[in-house]
């Protein structure tokens, strides 16, 4: 039979599937990816959060002026301990200061400009240090920090570092350290930029181990040897994100060795091409779904439907569309609307946790949006026909529940199984699970024995799913059939599970027959044939 290994000839496990229908308590954590703009945290790489408070110590608080990126975030690590997010590079610049040795004693210096790469500064030769914020952002300019020689220090040699944010009086920070390299007797760093790098504190120091003094000592001279306070400045937000810096954004989690996802959420970013980046990342990975919003001013049914067929276009089933925006509270009180698909993600966790990923994350048991108070725009029941018919999920205010998601459809266009959320997600988990457990076959002799090892593996993962509702029918298969003399002499074992997903409830049809009076077993008898 043909084998779904693409060009790929190194040793691996690949997988593929074949859609035939067209017409297990997981450990598959929840685990979301955002791509945006903040003012605040590392800049171009993927940093795990786990809660809200993390990811406001990391990134900073919303700001609906800069970005909506942080209101998904948040509202997704309501119900999920796992979010990668990736701040993208828009030009920002880190404030800094220096400490310079003038007379024989250390005073501070200004910041003059602001760097893109701080590593760029060039140190004169009586400047001690060169000090600069974390990540870059004009939340620098609010940093100050307080530097004094520690009169208890026998060898002469130890100084005080704390750090202040604005207009602070106690330290937020405070680290005891040297200039060199110094290890203390329970073998531990005290380097002060070591120090700041290992707690990641708020700002980074640059030792000048050319200052004279310094060379003379080998760093063993007090060169901090006066209280010296600087204040950083020139600390830059950047230029405004465009969607070419979204889309770089993206590529940097295609490895799926490297970042475990499974909901790639927009976050707002409702554009045409970046839609386009997260559907193709999904694909690509074949581990998570993307969850897209429709922009902000395309909200009515018929433009929804026109953005969805001909601007997107999209056929697949590794992404699902949702509208519209909901109605939050900012920091401040002040109601906003934000897009919606931090919070649709926030659903899949929560029903991930209280089912599985092959339940619908729709519905009043496990679709309710929670603290929110209106949405954009609320449809009509011809509206939402009109919605579905084009795989356009939808809020949808339900009496007594709240605002509930409406739909759970993929972006595939043929008719399948594919076109549900779940199935396309229990997928996705299968293939990811079977992938790396059925690793310990990569080198064993290529028999009847490594063929039912195999048969086995996935058998025990799509035994627990059929008991959960996941699955009508599973069967496995790699024997001989699948495994002719050819194909193990080219050094593959191909093995092939068939499933039938169970589908999820859409519409619950009522028929109320009045029967006549003394006719019950005629009306029963009509009701069952009609």
């Amino acid at each position: 039979m043909p084998l779904q290994n693409g060009s790929n000839t190194s040793s691996g496990v690949y997988g593929g599937e074949r859609d035939n229908a067209i017409s297990a308590s997981s450990t598959y954590p929840s685990t979301g990816a955002i791509v945006g703009e903040s003012n605040r945290g590392p800049v171009g790489v993927p940093v795990l959060t786990t809660s809200k408070e993390e990811f406001r110590a990391k990134f900073g608080l919303r700001d609906p002026s800069l970005t909506f990126a942080h209101f998904a975030a948040e509202r997704f690590l309501k119900k999920s301990q796992r979010l990668w997010f990736l701040r993208v590079d828009t030009g920002a610049e880190y404030g800094n200061a220096s400490v310079r040795t003038v007379d024989g004693f250390a005073v501070p210096h200004a910041a003059t400009q602001g760097y893109l790469d701080p590593t760029e500064h060039n140190q004169i030769p009586e400047e001690i240090c060169f000090i600069y914020g974390a990540n870059p952002g004009e939340w620098n300019n609010g940093i100050r920090v307080l530097m004094y020689p520690d009169v208890n220090d026998v060898e002469n040699e130890l100084f005080w570092l704390q750090v202040f944010e604005t207009n602070m009086s106690v330290p937020v920070e405070t680290y005891r350290g040297t200039l060199r390299d110094k290890t203390s007797g329970f073998n531990q760093q005290s380097n002060i930029a070591y120090q700041l790098e290992a707690a990641d504190s708020r700002v980074r120091i640059k030792i000048n181990e050319n200052h004279p003094e310094y060379v003379r000592s080998n760093g063993a001279a007090r060169l901090i040897n006066a209280i010296v306070t600087v204040d950083l400045s020139y600390g830059a937000n950047g230029e405004k994100a465009h969607a070419g810096d979204i889309i770089d954004g993206w590529e940097q989690f295609d490895n799926e060795d490297d970042y475990e996802l499974r909901i790639l959420i927009n976050a707002g970013y409702a554009d045409a091409g970046v839609h386009q980046a997260m559907i193709g990342l999904a694909e690509g990975r074949r581990d998570c779904t993307a969850i897209l919003d429709i922009p902000s001013d395309l909200q009515t049914v018929a433009r929804a439907v026109d953005y969805r067929r001909n601007v997107l276009n999209s056929n697949s089933s590794f992404a699902a569309m949702y509208c519209s925006d909901i109605l939050e509270r900012t920091d401040d009180n002040q109601e906003i609307y934000v897009p919606c698909s931090g919070a649709i993600a926030a659903v899949y966790a929560q029903s991930d946790k209280d089912k599985d990923v092959f339940w619908a994350p729709a519905g009043v048991n496990r679709g309710v949006i929670e603290d929110i108070s209106g949405v954009r725009h609320r449809y009509s029941l011809n509206e939402r026909n009109i919605l579905d018919q084009n795989q356009i999920n939808m809020i949808h205010f339900q009496a007594s529940y709240g605002f509930c998601v409406w739909g759970a459809q993929t972006l595939q266009s043929q008719k399948s199984p594919l076109q549900d959320v779940p199935v396309r997600r229990l997928i996705n988990m299968i293939e990811t699970t079977a992938k790396y457990d059925v690793l310990v076959g990569l080198f064993d002799p290529n028999d009847e024995f490594l063929w039912a090892q195999l048969r086995g593996v996935v058998e025990r993962i799509l035994e627990p799913i059929k008991r959960a509702q996941g699955l009508y029918f599973s069967k496995v298969i790699c024997d001989k059939t699948t495994n002719p003399k050819e194909q193990i002499a080219n050094g593959d074992v191909a093995l092939v599970y068939i499933i039938q997903p169970t589908r999820y409830t859409k519409r619950i049809l009522f028929t109320a027959t009045v029967a006549q009076t003394g006719e019950i077993n005629t009306a029963i008898e009509l009701a069952l044939n009609s």
